[in-house]
């Protein structure tokens, strides 16, 4: 016999508007932030806009990479890294740890917001930070239903691209 109960899901909150936009005002590229990786970030907003994906979390490394350019991971081989990338409309955070902060700011994702997490009371401390960042919205993740999507969005390479791959083979290979 196999009987299943759900429970009813909670209400949805309202989907919130890019006020930037609404207002006729285009977003700009923070200072720091190469023009590759922003161009990365406007077509990962404009495929989640067509999804109506309010949020979507990073969390594989390759992702990472390919939106910002850093690498999240200690060592190479693993799938995921100390390090999130949690976006919408209006922010682009980089979630990660004390420890990872300075490295993530200066060394790996320049120009992007970072949000650094306590040691102590880990992975809560970075899920909190990241729950407030998506604040009681609909959250997607990089391995979810848009998975597909990102990845024909990473495929479709520009001459940048193509120099920041090699850089990184020759540093991991």
């Amino acid at each position: 016999l196999n009987c299943s109960f759900r429970a009813p899901l909670p209400p949805r909150a309202p989907l919130r508007r890019n006020r930037r936009a609404a207002a006729g005002m285009a977003l700009k590229r923070p200072a720091g932030m190469e023009p590759q990786y922003w161009d990365h970030l406007t077509k990962l907003r404009e495929l989640m806009a067509e999804e109506k994906a309010e949020v979507l979390v990073v969390t594989t490394s390759p992702v990472f990479f390919w939106l910002t350019g850093g690498r999240c991971y200690v060592p190479t081989i693993e799938e995921k890294g100390p390090s999130v990338v949690v976006v919408d409309q209006e922010q682009a955070v980089i979630v990660t740890t004390k420890i990872e902060e300075h490295k993530m700011r200066n060394q790996e994702c320049p120009g992007w917001e970072v949000r650094a997490a306590e040691w102590a009371g880990l992975p809560k401390t970075m899920d909190a930070i990241r729950d407030k960042i998506i604040a009681g919205r609909t959250a997607e993740w990089d391995t979810g239903r848009l998975a597909g999507k990102i990845e024909e969005l990473m495929v479709d390479l520009s001459d940048a691209d193509v120099a920041a791959y090699r850089a990184l083979g020759k540093d991991i290979g």
